[in-house]
């Protein structure tokens, strides 16, 4: 298995050295199911005392409300710069994890009601460079659906999943996804 050496002493790219590592040095020998001796590889859990947990431990609760994620893309393919993922040399700076603007909403009730895992409000200034890209980038139609004669229109996902006609059908695809009372679904998530 490829592997880069070094990654931690440095985030300067160049510094750091591939190698290869024989999956037989990973294997672990173990009892499996009254077997003895099955060669698995060996599990690892993240360690609960290292910085990088305690860097996301301490902002855990801003995670929950507001919708912080960043899309990294493929790093190489992102920008003309090479950019490092930034959990991929250490734990990150706190200004990455939680700007400014993002502990600003955090204190603003409006904000806090949007957040309530029905529709997540993320704040423009607050999306990577590929998710502000992908938002200008116009939506295609395949050919197969012009020749029908269909046509897009932007529209708000909220208000198109509160028709009547919407909600049936999700609740025929999704029984066991979609609220059966009210017009709130927790599908809303999983389509945005």
């Amino acid at each position: 298995m490829a592997v880069l050496k070094g990654m931690s002493c440095s985030s300067d790219v160049k510094t750091w050295i591939p190698a290869g590592v024989p999956l037989t040095r990973m294997m672990n020998l173990e009892n499996r199911k009254g077997k003895a001796n099955v060669p698995v590889i060996k599990k690892f859990l993240v360690d609960i005392d290292k910085p990088l947990f305690k860097a996301f431990e301490q902002v855990r609760e801003a995670w929950k409300i507001l919708d912080l994620y960043l899309v990294p893309g493929p790093m190489q393919l992102s920008t003309g710069e090479l950019q490092l993922p930034y959990t991929l040399t250490g734990p990150p700076p706190m200004e990455t994890l939680l700007p400014a603007a993002a502990a600003a909403a955090l204190k603003d009730p409006a904000q806090l009601q949007k957040g309530h895992r029905l529709y997540f409000d993320l704040l423009q200034q607050l999306r990577s460079p590929l998710q502000q890209q992908r938002e200008t980038a116009a939506a295609e139609v395949q050919q197969a659906l012009l020749q029908q004669g269909a046509v897009l229109q932007p529209g708000n996902v909220i208000e198109l999943l509160q028709q009547q006609q919407q909600q049936q059908q999700i609740k025929q695809i999704f029984p066991k996804t979609a609220y059966t009372k009210g017009a709130r679904w927790q599908l809303i998530l999983l389509m945005l």
